[in-house]
């Protein structure tokens, strides 16, 4: 069975319990349909935030009807002094009314509060922001999991009944050991959350000392990092994509890993590695590229690229859905 149908097979399971899924960027028209079809289908009830003007206009101007919508007005919305108060109270004092009145006049930051209320059960930003911005008021108001510092960002790579997990994409252009082991674990957590038995390979030029060099030695101390932060987890490094990938190859280059030749989690030493490397699998690979995930909060937050259709985006709110189930379990 197609991976993302089985998502929605298990959510169907789940009756009298949509998970709500808040969508910036209503005047995207992209967004509109997807949240159309989504609401067609039954399985989650979307909603919209924006202002009334810009999506009414985009609605307007390519023919969709959004009337049977939910839509929050970020501009005419009842619980706004409420989420005004609530985010005051987050950050104790150090912002005043006017100043928290105007930063909550942000698609992200009053999507993020709705979040923290508890209005909705996932976020997901519109592609006419930066990752950054999705993140920056996400750790703000959101936070982090217990154990983990940081945020990183994940895609799952999908085409069929092959899923894949890959990170971090998005968010640390260069990160050092400590930021590659937890982004290991953010990344595994998120894996099992989305119904897969991680497999984690901590990529690198080198699989098993077979190249000498700094970069090669921040992964392999990463992943010793890593399973000291979790014993638990089935993950090796390093390793090269072939040696982690192809089962034969695995076994001639780490002969007894686990994980060689079985990896279905790639952790990449950098951000550069990780963009190339996910969007050759989309562009080379036919595999549906589903993200950005924000790994490591503690509810779901998704931000959508720029280049998604709307099938992809309707992925990523399944995606994002299926990780809000998972929210204190």
């Amino acid at each position: 069975m197609d991976y993302l149908k089985k998502i929605c097979e298990e959510s169907g399971k789940c009756a009298g319990k949509k998970m709500r899924i808040l969508f910036s960027g209503g005047e995207d028209r992209r967004i509109l349909t997807t949240c159309i079809e989504l609401k067609k289908e039954g399985i989650i009830t979307p909603i919209i935030l924006g202002r009334r003007n810009d999506v009414e206009d985009t609605a307007k101007k390519t023919g969709i009807d959004f009337r049977d919508l939910d839509f929050v007005d970020i501009d005419g919305s009842p619980n706004f002094l409420d989420i005004v108060k609530s985010y005051m109270e987050i950050r104790n004092g150090q912002v005043t009314v006017e100043d928290a009145h105007k930063i909550l006049r942000y698609t992200n930051y009053f999507g993020m509060m709705m979040l923290y209320n508890g209005y909705v059960d996932g976020f997901i930003s519109g592609s006419e922001n930066s990752v950054i911005d999705v993140v920056k008021p996400a750790m703000r108001i959101i936070g982090t999991e217990s154990g983990i510092e940081r945020v990183s960002g994940g895609v799952l790579m999908v085409k069929g009944e092959e899923i894949y997990l890959m990170a971090d994409c998005f968010v640390h252009m260069d990160p050092d050991s400590d930021v590659l082991a937890d982004i290991a674990v953010e990344t595994e957590e998120t894996a099992r959350k989305l119904g897969m038995e991680p497999r984690i390979a901590m990529l690198s030029f080198s699989t098993k000392g077979s190249a000498k060099h700094e970069l090669v030695d921040k992964v392999t101390v990463a992943a010793e990092k890593a399973k000291s932060m979790n014993p638990n987890m089935e993950l090796d490094g390093e390793l090269q994509f072939d040696a982690a990938f192809v089962d034969s190859v695995g076994k001639q280059k780490a002969p007894g890993s686990k994980v060689a030749g079985k990896a279905n989690v790639f952790v990449f030493p950098s951000l550069e590695a990780a963009n190339i490397g996910y969007k050759i699998g989309q562009s080379l690979g036919g595999f549906r590229a589903v993200g950005t995930i924000i790994q490591g909060l503690k509810k779901p937050v998704g931000a959508i690229c720029e280049e998604a259709d709307e099938e992809t985006i309707m992925a990523l709110a399944k995606v994002i859905a299926q990780l809000a189930r998972k929210v204190g379990k």
